[in-house]
Order: structure tokens, then C-alpha cells, then sequence
């Protein structure tokens, strides 16, 4: 398991949970950066997340830790203090999935109830206000859920019976599927409208996809890269297909670009390569749909300016953006095409 976040990468080797981080922060205890793969100090994680400047990994019995800044207490462990190595999430209950974006971390319980802590300047924890809180809460007025998604300033989960879209925060580049201008924020929950069931979001630092029921993938927000799939650079509030994509399995949404493997294992890229990290020379041009690798075993480029991923015949290799270390491979050279970690 792979994911990736502006400023670094963790990865969790299933065959012990070690989990091992690079960029910044790494969790071994270091706040600078680190361009080689660091062991984090407490491990057996079977599932890690990425914000902007803090990690959080879930253990089997649903505990979870976190580490790295806490400006705004988005460790969860009711202070505002920062810590360098994994430190237990307050006051909640046993989580089956976490999820990060930038400075506030949500997670989901085995009865479909979302706690979320951390920044909440435009009502991103979906608790009517705009305070920030160090411990979990939980997010009331919601029906059963089986995902969220925190984006950096909003946040939005996929309902259980309805297979709907709930969103709240700030309503950027129209998150929520209606014009910004109209909606700027929302500190509760609201449906996100135009959308058929859907069964998964994606969500990425200026736009959005969701899986449909029949594995087609829809597409809204900012579109200044083409990272909407559309073949235009025109940015929408209205969920569209992807054209002449084929059925989606899963997708993974960097900063300005957009990643789909395929039910045929294929990854499928397109929108902003100005880090290299589709695979070609860097350039401020939009890039339409390329085929990045095939028998694909796992990938991450989650809000991101780089892509990690594994195939059957590779092992875990990164390319794109590197001023952090975010590749792991020793240096801080941005790279464009995919190079392995320095372990």
C-alpha cells in the first residue's frame, strides 16, 4: 500500500506492516526532510495517510496515530504541539478507514459514523462553526456512510443506502457541483446534485471524480491542465463522464492531474505534467490520456506533484516533483521518469 501527499510518501510492506515514509515529515523522529525511505518508529500499520505536513497510519484494531505539524491540532491528540514520531489519536472510537488531504483528518466508523478533527476555517469538519478542534468529534446529521474524503478545505463521503455525495467546507473550483459564487461554503453537509448512485470519490487539490455504479468515472471542478478527462481546459461545477475511458477500478487524483487504472489493470493518466510526473518532459501544457504502465499492482499520486506505483514485474518506483524528497530516491532531482526508492 502506497499513498502519496504534497510533501512526501508512505508505504506499508504488508508482509511485516513495516511502514516506511519519505519527504516530509518521515515520522523516524526527523522534522526536516528525507529523500530516502525512513522506517516510522512505531510500526504495524495496515493503512497510512498523507496531509500536507502530518502522517496518520490505522492499526487492525482501529486505533490510529499520527505525527508531524499541529498548528491546528490535526494530530487529534488535543494539543497544537507538533510530534516527530507517531502519537495515539484522543477519544476515538475504533475507525475501519482514515483519510487526509491537508491540515484536518477524518475517519469512519464500523457503523458508517464520520469523526473528523483538525483545521476548520471554512467548516471543513462539518460541525457548524469554524473552530478548529485538537480531538475528534463527530460529524452529525449524516446517514450511514462507507467512505470520506477530506479535500484541503472541504470534505465529502459517499452515503451507504443512497450511493449519494454529501460535501461541506468551501466550496472551491464548485466542489459541491453548483457555481462558487452562488455557494461559497457550506459549514454542513449538502448534496452534491447531478450525480447518478456512485460507489467511490476521488478527490484531488482542485478537482473531483467519482466511480459510478457501472465503473464510469465523472469528473468536475478546476480544469486548467485538462485534468478533467474532457479534451478541454474549461473549468465546471457539473459532474461529467470521462470520455472513451474504459471501465474504472479505482482512481487516485494529484493536485492538477488525474490517474484511473482500469478493470484491465492499465494506468491511465492526464492533466498537468509540469513536475514530470506522467512520464514525459516537463511542460506547462495540458497532457491528454496516456497510458503510464500495465499490470499494475498498486499506485498513489493522492494531491499531489508526483506518482508512486508497482506493477508485477517492478517494484514501488516514483517520478514527478522532488524538492522534499517526495520520490525517495536519495536526491531532491525532480524526475520524469519512474525511479526506484533508495532503501
Amino acid at each position: 500500500m502506497v499513498r502519496t501527499s504534497r510533501t512526501g510518501t508512505c508505504a506499508v510492506d504488508f508482509s511485516d506492516f513495516t511502514t516506511l515514509c519519505w519527504g516530509r515529515p518521515n515520522g523516524a523522529g526527523q522534522p526536516y526532510r528525507s529523500s530516502s525511505p525512513k522506517v516510522v518508529l512505531s510500526v504495524g500499520f495496515s493503512q497510512t495517510v498523507a496531509g500536507s505536513a502530518h502522517r496518520c497510519g490505522r492499526r487492525d484494531d482501529g486505533s490510529v496515530e499520527c505525527w508531524g505539524e499541529n498548528t491546528v491540532g490535526q494530530l487529534g491528540n488535543g494539543s497544537t504541539t507538533s510530534q516527530w514520531t507517531p502519537t495515539a489519536v484522543s477519544d476515538l472510537p475504533p475507525v475501519l478507514g482514515i483519510n487526509s488531504l491537508d491540515r484536518h483528518t477524518c475517519g469512519r466508523t464500523e457503523s458508517g459514523a464520520v469523526y473528523c478533527w483538525g483545521a476548520n476555517e471554512d467548516g471543513q469538519l462539518g460541525l457548524g462553526d469554524r473552530v478548529p478542534r485538537p480531538t475528534p468529534v463527530l460529524v452529525p446529521n449524516l446517514p450511514e456512510v462507507v467512505q470520506v474524503a477530506p479535500l484541503a478545505r472541504a470534505t465529502c463521503v459517499v452515503t451507504k443506502d443512497a450511493g449519494e455525495l454529501w460535501c461541506w467546507g468551501l466550496n472551491e473550483n464548485g466542489l459541491f457541483g453548483v457555481d462558487a459564487t452562488d455557494t461559497p461554503y457550506s459549514d454542513a453537509p449538502v448534496q452534491v446534485p447531478g450525480l447518478p448512485r456512485i460507489d467511490r470519490v476521488y478527490v484531488g487539490g482542485t478537482h473531483v471524480c467519482a466511480r459510478g455504479s457501472s465503473q464510469e468515472l465523472l469528473c468536475w471542478g478546476a480544469n486548467d491542465f485538462g485534468q478533467l478527462g474532457d479534451g478541454t481546459t474549461t473549468s465546471r461545477a457539473v459532474p461529467k463522464p470521462v470520455p472513451d475511458l474504459d471501465l474504472v477500478a479505482t482512481a487516485s487524483l494529484g493536485h492538477e492531474h488525474t490517474c484511473v487504472q482500469t478493470t484491465a489493470g492499465k494506468l491511465i493518466c492526464f492533466g498537468s505534467n509540469r513536475y514530470g510526473q506522467l512520464g514525459l518532459p516537463p511542460s506547462d501544457a495540458p497532457t491528454p490520456a496516456l497510458e503510464v504502465a500495465e499490470q499494475l499492482q498498486a499506485f498513489s499520486t493522492h494531491g499531489s506533484h508526483h506518482l508512486c506505483l508497482s506493477t508485477a514485474v517492478a517494484p514501488l518506483r516514483c517520478m514527478g516533483r522532488n524538492d522534499l524528497g517526495q520520490l525517495g530516491d536519495g536526491t531532491f532531482v525532480d524526475r520524469n521518469t519512474l525511479t526506484p526508492l533508495k532503501l
